[in-house]
């Protein structure tokens, strides 16, 4: 998570959910309350912010999965049928998070 650039791909619940743009989006946490609208491009959200994480701990690179989605959970209601949407600047780069609201 803090050491070297890595990928991975899980099969936990965010794999299988959309881009909520313009605020539409209905899973997530409550820490994430911007979005490409309403967004300042003078500062980076905190959130996004790697300079304000916890030192590197080889204990949560172990657990990376079960940290990562730990603190998402439904914002509201989401009815049968409904589509599943994150806040997707949640995953920018912390180096190119402006280019990811501009959605450049």
């Amino acid at each position: 998570m803090k050491g070297d650039t890595h990928w991975t791909v899980d099969s936990w619940f965010s794999l299988f959910s959309n881009h909520g743009c313009n605020e539409t989006f209905n899973f997530g946490t409550d820490d994430a309350t911007w979005s490409e609208l309403s967004v300042s491009l003078d500062s980076i959200p905190p959130g996004l912010d790697g300079n304000l994480a916890d030192a590197y701990s080889p204990f949560q690179e172990r657990h990376l999965r079960e940290y990562a989605g730990g603190g998402d959970y439904t914002l509201r209601e989401i009815k049968a049928g409904e589509e599943i949407l994150t806040n997707y600047l949640g995953f920018a780069d912390p180096n190119d998070w402006k280019d990811e609201v501009l959605g450049k």
